[in-house]
């Protein structure tokens, strides 16, 4: 088999016979240079991986069949990062390392201080955005990837949002992280099933966004006294969450 998994865009059933092509198709034929016969590894994002074998390789597309399929992580809690938009570069490492940290979503917020943003978001965009997080996938072999959704203002997400334990990090005081989580451990009925992590801007949050933060059920959390950088912050706060709540 080779090193690498192959992402398939869909679910597949055992001993189906599954098309690749595309970016996937090429990568088989031209960089691993897979042959019928060959031993060959997918996922499905979904958080399903399957072993298969090379049926054809063409031109257009690998045809392969499905051998075994099996469910390759089971996290403890389903992880949301909700995220203040970022610079370009920034939210795209973002993206690559909460991938890493097994997030199943992550929500782009437009808060005050966001970066400005197209009324009408290329969607070239997000397909990169998407294209990162699945070679992260790959990269880590988690067999997930998590659900991006398209940048929405910061009243309309707090509305939607409904998960179980709702956090979000502040400058302005609140109870340590750690301890947030540990009582969520070692609580009678074990982590959340989902969680919530909201991220504020660079600059943070404006005194009337904390405000409704706060009035719409999110408790604030801290990460000491440090003034952390929005990326740091996200990645030392998942962390934690993914040590204590996930794995």
């Amino acid at each position: 088999m080779t090193a690498n998994r192959f992402f398939l865009s869909e679910p597949a059933e055992l001993q189906s016979l599954v098309r690749v092509e595309g970016r996937e198709h090429h990568h088989l034929r031209r960089v691993a240079r897979v042959r019928a016969g060959d031993a060959v590894g997918f996922f499905d994002g979904r958080g399903a991986v399957y072993e298969a074998v090379v049926e054809s390789s063409g031109r257009e597309r690998t045809l392969v069949r499905i051998l075994r399929r099996e469910q390759a992580l089971y996290p403890g809690t389903s992880v949301k990062l909700a995220l203040s938009l970022l610079k370009p570069q920034v939210l795209e490492s973002l993206i690559r390392s909460s991938t890493e940290l097994l997030v199943s979503s992550i929500a782009l917020v437009v808060s005050e201080r966001s970066p400005a943003l197209p009324a009408d978001l290329p969607a070239g965009r997000r397909e990169r955005w998407e294209r990162i997080a699945r070679e992260a996938s790959k990269q880590c072999k988690t067999g997930l990837v998590p659900d991006i959704g398209k940048p929405v203002k910061l009243e309309d997400f707090l509305h939607a949002d409904d998960s179980a334990s709702r956090i979000f990090l502040s400058e302005k005081g609140g109870v340590p992280l750690r301890d947030i989580l540990t009582e969520g451990r070692e609580s009678a009925a074990g982590p959340p099933a989902s969680a919530c992590l909201l991220v504020g801007p660079e600059g943070g949050w404006s005194a009337a966004e904390e405000g409704t933060i706060r009035e719409s059920g999110f408790q604030a959390a801290s990460l000491g006294g440090s003034v952390l950088r929005a990326e740091t912050a996200a990645l030392c706060a998942l962390g934690l969450v993914c040590h204590f709540w996930v794995t």
